[in-house]
């Protein structure tokens, strides 16, 4: 049988026993799976002292206790972090690209000036996400209907313009022999008389058409330029 030596884990503290021909070797502790080399108990002890190992809190939960059997680690390799001051790249990042990414989602921006990430939504102006919405597709049928009150109002005040130049050019011939037309005429002009002049009719039907085809144009303006689209229809999903 092989001779054994019995030795203690530098970290966890736990004693083992492994074959004397491992000295010098690295083998992995089976309770705290740490790797460190062993060393011969009875050689003499190096001139530099060792780390002093930090010892537990009284609060730290007991070690569990350890067979006889070890993990053996494979040969010893060189400690990775011994050549970390020479690697400039030790953990093998890669670089990619170095154009600008959505703050959101991490897509690469296309263009990189846009404002609007077209993958999620992000608005990088505003800072926030925009709500996306399923909708149907808006059909001809559907524009035609929004704009069919415009159409309406358009031909309303066409209408109304029309009316109010009529009045004004054929006023006095209606109210010629009315009851409004008095027996004498005007000693000056020779012209007739009213008890209420003609183009006071005219004047009140053009202030009353003038109101309505502002509120008429106004209303035409909003729906033919700023909200010529009609309303979306939301999908139920």
């Amino acid at each position: 049988m092989a001779a054994t030596m019995a030795i203690t884990c530098p970290r966890c503290r736990t004693p083992l026993k492994v074959p004397a021909e491992y000295v010098g070797k690295l083998i992995k502790c089976k309770n705290c799976q740490t790797p460190f080399e062993v060393m011969d108990p009875n050689a003499p002890k190096p001139a530099r002292a060792a780390k002093p190992v930090a010892a537990k809190s009284p609060a730290a939960k007991p070690t569990k206790p350890v067979d006889d059997v070890l993990a053996f680690a494979e040969e010893p390799k060189p400690a990775p972090h011994d050549d970390d001051h020479d690697n400039p790249n030790p953990y093998g990042v890669i670089k990619e690209s170095d154009a600008p990414r959505c703050p959101f989602c991490a897509v690469e921006l296309d263009p990189p000036d846009t404002k609007i990430c077209m993958h999620c939504g992000y608005d990088l102006l505003e800072r926030r996400r925009h709500a996306s919405r399923k909708v149907y597709d808006t059909t001809g049928g559907e524009y035609f209907m929004h704009w069919l009150p415009a159409i309406a109002l358009i031909l309303f005040v066409i209408i109304l313009t029309t009316v109010n130049v009529i009045c004004w050019l054929n006023m006095y011939g209606w109210l010629e022999g009315s009851f409004l037309e008095r027996d004498e005429k005007n000693q000056i002009t020779l012209e007739k008389e009213y008890y209420v002049k003609p183009w006071c009719f005219s004047l009140w039907i053009s202030i009353i058409s003038a109101f309505m085809i502002f509120f008429s144009i106004r209303f035409i303006v909003r729906r033919l330029v700023f909200n010529w689209r009609p309303e979306e229809i939301v999908k139920r999903v």
